[in-house]
């Protein structure tokens, strides 16, 4: 290897030597620990598993399905299972019309005619083509 420069008389210069024999000793020795640590990561949780279950039987694998709770569903990666589901019962309840509050004279539309009236401009007591019932004003209590 040429220098490029002047070299200093009283310094010593040598070639950069990487050592294979160290780097390998290293790399084989961090393997080893790494290996053995995890073999007694390993154990360590067998121990403990045995020590929550000794008997190694694990009866909530033969629980029930889970059910619904307050109208939603418990187990959402579940594969879909025929039949009525709370979206299919939500999407007919987002095109039909009907009671949400019958005291109260609260009442649902249609999806697309809400977009429609609203889009139309309709604002609460305007006249529109169909009638619409309002809900009353809450009173306020002094």
């Amino acid at each position: 290897m040429e220098d490029k420069g002047e070299r200093h008389p009283e310094v010593t210069y040598m070639d950069d030597i990487v050592p294979r024999v160290l780097v390998l000793r290293v790399l084989m020795w961090t393997i080893i620990i790494s290996f053995v640590l995890c073999t007694i990561a390993y154990l360590l949780l067998v121990a403990h598993e045995r020590a929550y279950r000794p008997g190694r039987k694990f009866p909530e694998r033969n629980l029930p399905a889970p059910h619904m709770v307050a109208n939603v569903r418990q187990s959402p990666f579940d594969p879909p299972t025929p039949g009525s589901t709370i979206d299919d019962d939500e999407r007919v309840l987002l095109h039909s019309y009907g009671w949400v509050d019958k005291d109260k004279r609260l009442v649902r539309i249609p999806i697309d005619r809400a977009v429609e009236l609203i889009l139309a401009g309709a604002r609460p007591g305007a006249q529109t083509e169909t009638p619409t019932v309002q809900p009353p004003v809450p009173e306020v209590q002094p």
